[in-house]
């Protein structure tokens, strides 16, 4: 009997493990997109945008998928509309619009491959006219399966053009291969970090660059026990000092694993990470403006000097 009720036991664990694998594998990741939260807010800034009152900015969707406009070019970040991500990780704020209600767009930035960042769901429903822009060769040949012709591959410092715009790939640290980008428009110059933590070469950016506006991660995510895999407010902060940009917002914020045991091993070490970089920026950063956008909200961006 004891023997019976250890085999059953065993097979109950290895059972649940293996679907814990799988969660957070992602193989479950093809349910229903998440509800549309904040649609008149969105539907409000594309009239500006159509109307041409904001000719510079950025239109928040959620997480890490923001619309950037610069010089006339639709730029979209990081691809998450349906949840769950590795099984697990759902939206916090839903976002404003479906993704195959987006629209038109020149382009599409990917810094890594992860499905919060390259959600296959949506990019399958995305404007495939766009040019999508990666750093890794695995995820050029993904997005051409999905039926983008125009796939531009960059690696570290790497330059490419998109219209009028200067394209730069930039490094990152992350727990996966991953790049960041800069973009530079005739007035403004914009920093996307991805999912990275702070590095070096966030002196260099700088030194080179010295984007006016910067799109940086702030949730502080780890694997428990072990270092930062993005940035907290603390080192975003850090980040921005190096960066020397005179605009900042954050980024990556707006998730939480439904999970329990992903939320205990993946924990996020920050709550309310956004408005606890705004302050800390308004503390500790002279003449820099900290953007908290609501899903749906757009923008400007500022000026270059």
């Amino acid at each position: 009997m004891k023997r019976r009720t250890w085999l059953a036991g065993g097979l109950a664990l290895g059972g649940a493990g293996l679907l814990e694998y799988l969660s957070l594998r992602g193989d479950f990741d093809n349910r229903s997109a998440v509800a549309v939260a904040g649609t008149q807010r969105y539907q409000a800034s594309v009239r500006e945008l159509e109307a041409g009152k904001v000719e510079n900015g950025l239109l928040h969707l959620s997480h890490s998928t923001h619309l950037i406009v610069l010089d006339g070019k639709r730029i979209l970040t990081d691809p998450w509309f349906f949840d769950p991500a590795f099984g697990s990780l759902d939206h916090a704020v839903a976002p404003p619009v479906a993704a195959d209600q987006v629209g038109k767009l020149d382009a599409i930035l990917v810094s890594h491959d992860h499905p919060d960042h390259a959600d296959p769901q949506a990019l399958d429903r995305l404007d495939k006219s766009a040019t999508v822009i990666v750093g890794l060769a695995a995820l050029e040949s993904k997005l051409k399966q999905l039926g983008f012709a125009n796939v531009l591959r960059i690696g570290e410092w790497e330059e490419g053009a998109l219209g009028g715009l200067k394209l730069t790939a930039t490094p990152a640290l992350h727990d996966a291969p991953e790049v960041g980008f800069v973009l530079k428009g005739k007035r403004t110059s914009v920093y996307f970090g991805g999912d990275t933590t702070l590095i070096d070469a966030h002196h260099r950016i700088g030194e080179q660059f010295a984007p006016t506006v910067s799109i940086l991660p702030v949730d502080g995510t780890r694997i428990r026990w072990e270092p930062l895999l993005v940035m907290d407010p603390a080192l975003a902060v850090e980040a921005t000092r190096r960066l020397k940009s005179k605009q900042v917002f954050p980024s990556h914020h707006q998730a939480g694993y439904s999970d329990p045991l992903a939320e205990h091993l993946l924990s996020t070490t920050v709550v309310g990470a956004g408005a606890d970089f705004a302050a800390r920026v308004g503390r500790e950063l002279s003449g820099v403006k900290a953007e908290q956008p609501e899903p749906g909200e757009l923008i400007p961006f500022m000026q270059s000097a």
